[in-house]
């Protein structure tokens, strides 16, 4: 089994330092980091983490798991980035003088629930039979988890250029985020 071990750096802003590259070639890899300085101040709350992948061979990213050091899946998200690279997310924290242990190794991935967010509304795809100066902005609104109200509202002005179109579409979707983009085209 191969290792990546990662020491968090606590110096006022948190950053990771890995030894060597993420390399996965079917056998199961470890990805270990530690806060070793044990100061309470220092505490990294859950956040998303994203690993640079690199596959020797064909790897179907579907039949991929990870699991945390109770030996239990957590969900993670991928974005191909290569032929045989992908970028691997998953969430986790580091509590003061903490060390956190997770295995890449093939498997069946659990279902695991969509998470509670805020989400936004994006604008609709639309072409304008005049060019217009002022269009939906990036986001129509945004609703907090379990609500279907929303609020808040934005719009893209544009005095020189006129707006002819624009196209929303979910780039990426998973048990972590979501990602969109919107374009706008001009004249």
């Amino acid at each position: 089994m191969k290792k990546i071990f990662c020491a968090a750096l606590l110096s006022g802003i948190a950053g990771i330092l890995c030894a060597g590259e993420l390399i996965f070639s079917g056998t199961p890899v470890k990805i270990e980091f530690a806060d070793r300085i044990k100061f309470p101040v220092y505490a990294w709350p859950e956040t998303l983490l994203s690993y640079p992948v690199k596959f020797a061979g064909d790897s179907d990213l579907s039949k991929l798991v990870l699991l945390n050091q109770d030996n239990r899946q957590i969900p993670v998200q991928w974005e191909k980035t290569g032929e045989n690279s992908a970028t691997l997310y998953f969430m986790s924290d580091l509590p003061s003088g903490a060390v956190r242990t997770f295995t890449l190794q093939p498997g069946e991935p659990e279902k695991f629930p969509a998470p509670e967010m805020l989400s936004a509304e994006l604008p609709e795809s639309q072409k304008f039979s005049t060019p217009v100066h002022q269009a939906p902005g990036p986001f129509s609104m945004l609703k907090k988890p379990g609500e279907t109200k929303g609020f808040g509202v934005s719009t893209l002005s544009s005095p020189k250029l006129s707006i002819t179109s624009v196209e929303s579409k979910i780039t990426a979707s998973g048990p972590l985020f979501k990602t969109a983009e919107v374009n706008y085209t001009f004249s």
